[in-house]
């Protein structure tokens, strides 16, 4: 008896995992209600969908197509491992990267999302701001422990910015951002210069929603003389021609 459990232990998992792996793709994406899909098929296993759509707000948020694989090993070792790829007409977000689960835990690896500015547009609009480019956000490693920040790198890229306000506009040149975790935190470091501006921010959000930004933004020849005027509103300018800014609060 005690020879054949073992057997049977693994007859079983394979078993189990069979039935789960043949959930039909559709019944999982019900269980994501805030997500909308279109032409849903295969299984957890494998599969794709149409264009996926994501509520924001008052508006939805085009998402490409997204196809799956999960790895039938990872899987019943406990730890699913899943490659996506998202794929969209222009402006829509597109990417690839793996995801992996494990006791609750979230990891990822080798990550890339990109997107047009101007598909986000309708959430600056309402404050006069057109934005323009291109961004991408790519993230080699990311690994979550109870949604807080326990490993993470990364970068996220504005490639030919531009901005225009009612006040100017500015072509500040490329912005890269770096992510990283600070403690538990989220952490986003920007140090620019450009013949627009110079600066030096960082910004920090936890799981909760709480989040500060602190740092400086030091005009340069090329801003122009509005939006200059707006940072004398919302910061102090020190001897060397610094705005400091510092905010904190809550999402």
């Amino acid at each position: 008896m005690r020879r054949w459990l073992p057997y049977a232990l693994v007859a079983l998992a394979f078993f189990v995992l069979s039935l789960v792996a043949h959930v039909p793709a559709l019944l999982a994406l019900q269980q994501a209600p805030q997500l909308r899909a279109q032409a849903v098929s295969g299984t957890l296993w494998q599969g794709q969908t149409g264009q996926l759509t994501l509520p924001l707000g008052k508006h939805a948020f085009a998402m490409g197509a997204l196809s799956w694989r999960m790895s039938p090993w990872t899987a019943l070792i406990g730890r699913p491992n899943v490659d996506f790829e998202l794929s969209g007409d222009i402006g829509a977000l597109s990417g690839q990267g793996q995801l992996a689960w494990r006791w609750g835990d979230i990891s990822g690896h080798d990550l890339m999302l990109n997107s047009q500015i101007s598909a986000w547009q309708r959430y600056w609009q309402p404050y006069g701001v057109t934005l323009l480019g291109d961004f991408t956000l790519g993230v080699q490693h990311i690994a979550l422990n109870q949604y807080d920040c326990a490993e993470l790198k990364g970068q996220l890229i504005w490639t030919d910015p531009q901005i225009n306000t009612p006040m100017g506009q500015m072509q500040p040149g490329d912005l890269l951002v770096t992510l990283r975790c600070d403690g538990p935190r989220y952490r986003a470091d920007l140090n620019h210069q450009s013949d627009s501006f110079n600066a030096e921010l960082h910004a920090t959000v936890s799981s909760a929603g709480q989040y500060q930004l602190a740092g400086w933004i030091k005009p340069q020849a090329k801003m122009p003389k509005g939006i200059r005027s707006i940072l004398g509103w919302i910061a102090k300018g020190d001897s060397q021609g610094r705005y400091q800014l510092a905010l904190k609060g809550q999402f």
